[in-house]
């Protein structure tokens, strides 16, 4: 009798697993947001694989699938992966789909801020998981999301949300006390993509060899990009794994430039609930590290 009691009461206390939703994301850094929501209930399902080119990616019959079982979707939006807004308006289910940069108006601030360099931006970036203080404000619409299509859970997700805001608040605070004390906050980037996180924690672009991932840059460009390393102060080339060995050797020879590998999507962080904390942190030491060491 006590045994049945027990097994009856553990049954009680679990979630109601055939109510939880099916929820699939774009890219890593939303999948990790999401993934930290819904722990204990169940996970996610992310298209993007890690390294894999946002702007450019073919859904597999597998993912397709995926998406046309989704409760609720997540993604950053089309500026992003164009090819994932045809699937989405093809989809035979009313899913919930939730475009982030759309959904957050604390965010078109961010999506409109510009550099004050000598190239062209565009009027949306959609990188705006490298600010934190984004991913605060998503947190927040995630969470109500969930408790929408499962209110059963609704402690569950309430707790979830409130520790990962609680510790991306502390990160917030002592990377600003971080680059404070770095010798210097001037870098160059292969690609102008980090300008959320330049406004986040007070760096200062130099310049980029190109405006996006998806542009090559031409002869002036790169005569332009050469004067800046050879004669500026900066010692910092943010580039990723995508960036070619030829353009790097270009831009960083005969100069004080040190290449410093710095994955926008978090390539080399382990996919779960603690992938967006520990992504934010991963970039920072990337960025400091170097600027630490520049005089």
């Amino acid at each position: 009798m006590r045994f049945a009691l027990l097994i009856l009461m553990a049954s009680m206390a679990r979630p109601a697993l055939a109510e939880v939703p099916v929820v699939v994301t774009d890219i890593p850094p939303v999948h990790g947001l999401v993934s930290a929501v819904m722990e204990g209930v169940g996970a996610p399902v992310s298209l993007l694989p890690p390294g894999s080119d946002p702007h450019h990616f073919s859904l597999r019959p597998s993912q397709a699938d995926a998406l046309s079982k989704a409760d609720l979707i997540f993604w950053i939006g089309p500026n992003l992966t164009p090819w994932l807004e045809k699937a989405l308006g093809n989809l035979p289910t009313d899913a919930t789909q939730v475009e982030l940069l759309d959904q957050a108006p604390e965010m078109l601030e961010l999506r409109s801020g510009a550099h004050d360099h000598d190239h062209d931006h565009h009027d949306e970036d959609p990188h705006a998981w490298l600010d934190p203080n984004a991913a605060l404000v998503w947190l927040d619409l995630i969470e109500a999301r969930f408790v929408e299509a499962d209110p059963e859970n609704e402690a569950l997700y309430a707790g979830n949300t409130a520790k990962l805001k609680q510790r991306l608040n502390g990160i917030n605070e002592r990377l600003a006390d971080e680059f404070g004390s770095a010798n210097s906050l001037n870098y160059m980037a292969s690609h102008d993509s980090y300008q959320y996180f330049e406004k986040r924690f007070g760096l200062s672009l130099a310049g980029a060899i190109a405006n996006s991932e998806a542009e090559k840059p031409g002869p002036k460009r790169l005569t332009q990009i050469r004067d800046i390393a050879t004669r500026g102060n900066t010692r910092c080339l943010a580039i990723d794994a995508h960036t070619s060995p030829d353009l790097i050797e270009t831009i960083t020879a005969d100069t004080a430039l040190k290449p410093i590998l710095i994955d926008p999507l978090g390539a080399t962080i382990e996919m779960g609930p603690e992938f967006y904390p520990n992504f934010i942190e991963h970039t920072a030491a990337a960025f400091l590290d170097c600027l630490k060491e520049s005089s």
